[in-house]
């Protein structure tokens, strides 16, 4: 071989091998498993360059929801854990201009009915800053499960469903909030005399404030989706219906920049098949898409459809193929349309244990980098051992590729990863004297700690009774016209660690 031929295959070579190096460095799968409970992550938030995860947990008998904040390729930096009390959070907004979270969900206390519930959290070190409920005298809902939170000009919108005690059926509420978070404006919406329920909502690119519905009718079996746009005089300017759809399911979608509306509406009928449907600003059909295989063990189940920068689709679920040796069940999944409604492709990722059924999952959101790049969060189930369900996070390139030059269906099983616990923070030893208790409260700590502590107390419904600092070692609580209960203790650091106690009034 001449001197020039061997120069030329050396540059070939290494132009392979960089680019295998890149590829490699651009897809990675991780794993987070926090203190070994059942959990998953519902959203991912990029907030000032940082990436934030609501999570939702269970802790037994009780749900411990929760934040997480990860870096861009996926490790566990930071997380804080909200369970001392039942919860359902939802919903992980940004305050405008500032670096404050809204982490709001309802809530269900013990002989108190449900409420509409949030916590303000700063982001920088995940510190609960503030928690309160939507308080609204004589409320008629009750059984509320709240689903969606934005801002819409000065107003924090929250939205859910609910039972009223006069009529049968859900409603759906949206509560107008002042800045300080009391009541502004509630509208309700209920379209028939059965079950309204609001799926998603966000501020469209018309500067809309826009709701996805999905609700049935007790007098006929029928169900539908509905689209509402309301402006800032709260008045509705855009109503679009659905035609009939046997067992309809969650109507997910946005307004895309160009104008239309794109929802995907699946139907239990056809395997819950992704059926997306582009829709003109004058309610008319742009296109629509379905996929053309409605068969019993394959299909594709959308939990969330996201507009990408060039103007593509993305649907992100879950698939099943039980026609697959080993069967899929429920794996990770994801599709890509052109915003003209072609499908450019779909990914499924799974883990292969060579056992009858492969490891399952799900994804419930994404977020795109500059450079393309699909990083996407949700959930993984690998074997059969508690605790069942992990945090995933996913990323891969804008192909929805893990590997080079990738196919429909992606193995993970060389490519998991585990992410590290959160280092282990220095804990608060405080001893609560006596406990049970009867008039007064001694809380004793250290008195060696350089930082104040800050007391919080809620009392068995859920309000604080008691707030305060403490930095000597030692503080006394009158706790003489308590009443009687169960009574939780929260401990809060300046370097942000959180602590839980209990302790009972008798």
């Amino acid at each position: 071989m001449k001197k020039a031929e061997r120069i030329h295959l050396i540059l070939i070579i290494l132009l392979v091998f960089t680019k295998v190096i890149l590829n490699g460095q651009n897809t990675f799968v991780k794993i987070i498993d926090l203190d070994s409970l059942p959990q998953y992550a519902m959203q991912i938030k990029e907030i000032n360059g940082k990436y934030f995860l609501s999570t939702f947990n269970s802790c037994g008998t009780f749900i411990c929801d929760g934040i997480s904040e990860i870096d861009i390729e996926g490790n566990l930096l930071n997380h804080i854990k909200i369970n001392h009390f039942s919860h359902n959070l939802h919903a992980l907004v940004q305050k405008p201009n500032s670096d404050t979270l809204i982490y709001t969900g309802e809530r269900n206390l013990e002989n108190k009915d449900d409420e509409y519930f949030m916590y303000i959290i700063e982001s920088g070190n995940l510190t609960i800053i503030d928690s309160t409920s939507i308080k609204e005298e004589s409320n008629p809902f009750y059984n509320l499960f709240q689903n969606g939170t934005c801002f819409y000009n000065n107003n924090l919108i929250v939205s859910g469903d609910g039972l009223a005690t006069d009529i049968k059926g859900n409603h759906s509420l949206v509560y107008f909030l002042y800045p300080d978070y009391t009541i502004d404006t509630l509208l309700t919406f209920q379209f028939t005399r059965g079950n309204t329920n609001i799926w998603e909502q966000y501020v469209d690119h018309d500067g809309l404030l826009t709701f996805h519905f999905w609700y049935d009718n007790f007098d006929e079996y029928e169900f539908r989706s509905r689209i509402i746009k309301i402006n800032e005089d709260k008045e509705v300017v855009w109503d679009w219906v659905s035609p009939p759809i046997q067992d309809a399911i969650k109507p997910y979608g946005f307004q895309h920049s160009e104008g239309f509306t794109v929802v995907c509406l699946p139907e239990w009928n056809h395997r819950s098949n992704v059926n997306l449907v582009a829709i003109n600003q004058d309610g008319t059909t742009r296109w629509s898409h379905f996929f053309p295989e409605p068969k019993i063990y394959k299909k594709r189940y959308p939990a969330r459809v996201k507009e990408m920068r060039n103007g593509d689709i993305l649907v992100m679920g879950y698939y099943d193929e039980r026609d697959y040796i080993p069967g899929i069940f429920q794996a990770p999944f994801m599709c890509r349309y052109s915003k003209e409604g072609k499908l450019l492709w779909e990914r499924t990722y799974f883990t292969d244990y060579g056992a009858s059924r492969v490891s399952t999952g799900l994804i419930f959101d994404m977020i795109e980098h500059d450079d393309g790049r699909i990083m996407a969060v949700g959930q993984i189930r690998e074997g059969n051992v508690p605790p069942y369900t992990d945090i995933l996070i996913l990323t891969t390139d804008a192909d929805g590729c893990i590997t080079p030059g990738c196919g429909v269906l992606n193995k993970l099983n060389d490519l998991i990863s585990e992410t590290e616990e959160v280092e282990k923070r220095e804990e608060i030893e405080v001893k609560v004297s006596p406990n049970p208790i009867h008039d007064v409260i001694q809380l004793i700590w250290e008195k060696n700690r350089s930082e104040d502590i800050m007391i919080r107390i809620f009392d068995p419904t859920g309000e604080i009774k008691y707030i305060g600092k403490g930095l000597d070692g030692h503080i006394e609580i009158d706790a003489k016209n308590w009443t009687s209960g169960m009574y939780i203790i929260q401990y809060q650091t300046q370097k942000g660690i959180i602590q839980y106690q209990k302790m009972i009034k008798l």
